[in-house]
């Protein structure tokens, strides 16, 4: 009995003397794990406002050599008559997604001709037809618009914030213009406003004064997306190209970083003649929607469509499925096959960057 207490005893004094040491150890090892726990964290918290940091500097160099992007367009850039799409902002969102921080404007406008979009944008600018005087208190004073070069114009949404037309700047003089009246189709006879800021002295607008528009120089060194001809009737795509090869000669510091989306119409055989012009003009920067879009696996994508469209497809046509009743203008589902397309172009002309580590 006398060597069990003793035991016991020694027991409790064994117990007494390990305790605190096993204590002792498990402390020092949770707080060498709460020591590194913190160190990792403070490693990643560090590591994560570096990167972030340096992201923003690049982000920061990227925009001062592409500040952003412009759509140069009428019916097909404007995707008009569609249901649910807007194609530039379905473009700036998959920009958006992939770590794109490039803004993109839109300076398309339904129905304008050729000569239109290109006095909008300054390139063959819009001149005053006749004499006009412009009297002390700004009011609305009839005018007619010429292009400076053969051919008519008819600005359609010259009174829009989205087409960045006004103000403009006319003899030295600021002001805005409005209307949207084409008085004779076959013409292309106009009649406008012009309405000076604010009230002065009395002022003549000589016949064949250049409109300077807002967009004349505002986006001169934006990437430049061009997709224009649908609203003419060409029979000289050498014509069309040289209009082209005018907007581009026209950019700025981004003279080689645009794409040319070609148009919709025609198949193999009759856009034959169009596409060698248009791919001998610009090369990688040419985007062949027709040929893109006849030719993509219909099984691969969520169209709906028909034996009928595979014939289509088969003569190099845009087959009906990509397209709006009438086949002028591509339906909700072709813009958002050639979405990708168009990415890609963009991508593979460094057209748009991001920062490395994205």
């Amino acid at each position: 009995m006398k060597y069990l207490n003793r035991l016991a005893v020694l027991a409790l004094v064994l117990m007494a003397i390990i305790i605190p040491i096993v204590f002792t150890a498990i402390n020092k090892h949770t707080n060498k794990a709460i020591e590194e726990n913190a160190k990792t964290a403070q490693s990643y918290a560090k590591e994560s406002s570096e990167k972030r940091l340096q992201s923003e500097a690049e982000y920061t160099e990227i925009s001062k050599v592409i500040p952003g992007i412009v759509c140069i367009g009428s019916d097909l850039m404007a995707s008009a008559g569609t249901n649910s799409t807007n194609f530039a902002s379905d473009l700036q969102n998959k920009l958006n997604e992939d770590g794109y921080k490039i803004p993109i404007t839109n300076l398309a406008v339904r129905g304008e001709n050729m000569l239109t979009i290109l006095g909008r944008i300054g390139v063959v600018p819009f001149v005053i037809s006749q004499d006009v005087t412009i009297p002390t208190v700004a009011d609305l004073i009839d005018i007619s618009l010429d292009s400076s070069e053969d051919g008519y114009v008819w600005p359609l949404a010259i009174s829009s914030d989205s087409s960045n037309f006004n103000p403009v700047t006319v003899a030295g003089h600021e002001g805005m213009i409005g209307g949207d009246v084409r008085t004779d189709p076959e013409t292309g006879e106009n009649r406008h406003y012009f309405v000076r800021m604010t009230d002065g002295e009395p002022f003549t607008i000589p016949a064949g004064s250049v409109v300077n528009t807002s967009s004349d120089d505002e986006f001169k060194d934006f990437v430049h997306i061009i997709w224009v001809g649908e609203n003419d009737k060409w029979d000289n795509y050498e014509l069309l190209s040289s209009y082209i090869e005018r907007i581009v000669a026209s950019c700025g510091a981004n003279k080689n970083r645009y794409l040319v989306l070609g148009l919709i119409s025609g198949d193999n055989e009759s856009a034959r003649e169009y596409d060698r012009i248009m791919e001998a003009s610009f090369g990688s920067h040419y985007m062949n929607v027709r040929k893109y879009l006849s030719g993509i696996k219909l099984e691969d994508t969520d169209v709906d469509f028909t034996d009928e469209d595979k014939a289509e497809q088969a003569a190099g046509r845009i087959p009906q499925c990509f397209l709006q009743q009438g086949g002028l203008v591509l339906n909700d589902k072709g813009y958002n096959v050639l979405l990708d397309y168009v990415y890609n172009g963009l991508v593979a002309n460094d057209c748009i960057r991001k920062p490395k580590n994205q």
